[in-house]
C-alpha cells in the first residue's frame, strides 16, 4: 500500500467570489453605520439643528373642488379644519369664497378647451391661519401637518369635507 498523501491545503480556500462577497458586505455595514449617525459622523441621525428654524404665523390658501351640492356654504370663519387622512389639525379658516365649479372641456370643432360649469357643484376658495415652524426643509403648521404649495389635500371641518389643492402659502412675522 501506497503511503497516504496528506492534503496541505487548509479546508476552505478564500476565492475571488469570497472576496467580492465580504466586500459588499463590509461596504453596506459601513453605509448604515454612517446613515444611522452611529459612528458619531455628519449623516442623517434624525436629530435636526434647531438653531436654524423660524416659527410665526402661516396663512395659506386651499381651493376645495366640486363640493357637492350647498356643502361648500357650510364653511364658515373661524371653523377648525383638519387633515381627512391622519386627523392632524391644520389651523383655522379666516375667509372663504364660493363659486360655481368649472371644468374644462375639449371643443372638438374649434380644437381648444372651454370652461364648462359642472353643475351640482360648487368651488370654495378658504383661507387657513396656523401657527407653524419652518425648519429649513419643510413647513409644519402647528396640527403637526407639512404644507406644500401644489399639494393635493383632503379636509374635514365642522359638516363638511372637500378635496382640492393648496394653492398660496404666506407667512407672517418670522419671529
Amino acid at each position: 500500500m501506497e503511503p497516504k498523501k496528506e492534503n496541505t491545503r487548509p479546508w476552505w480556500r478564500l476565492t475571488l467570489f469570497d472576496i467580492v462577497i465580504i466586500a459588499i458586505v463590509v461596504v453596506i455595514g459601513a453605509v448604515l453605520v454612517w446613515f444611522t449617525g452611529m459612528a458619531g459622523g455628519s449623516g442623517s441621525s434624525g436629530e435636526e439643528s434647531q438653531g436654524s428654524s423660524t416659527s410665526g404665523t402661516l396663512r395659506y390658501t386651499i381651493e376645495l373642488r366640486q363640493m357637492v351640492g350647498e356643502s361648500a356654504y357650510l364653511i364658515q370663519e373661524g371653523d377648525a379644519l383638519v387633515d381627512g387622512v391622519r386627523k392632524y389639525n391644520m389651523g383655522t379658516v379666516v375667509s372663504v369664497e364660493v363659486g360655481d365649479s368649472i371644468t374644462y372641456s375639449h371643443d372638438m370643432e374649434n380644437g381648444t378647451y372651454v370652461p364648462v360649469v359642472v353643475p351640482g357643484y360648487l368651488t370654495a376658495t378658504v383661507v387657513v391661519e396656523s401657527p407653524y415652524t419652518d425648519n429649513g426643509t419643510e413647513i409644519v403648521v402647528d396640527g403637526g401637518y407639512v404644507i406644500r404649495s401644489g399639494v393635493s389635500v383632503q379636509v374635514r371641518g365642522p359638516g363638511y369635507a372637500g378635496s382640492g389643492e393648496i394653492l398660496t402659502l404666506e407667512r407672517g412675522d418670522l419671529g
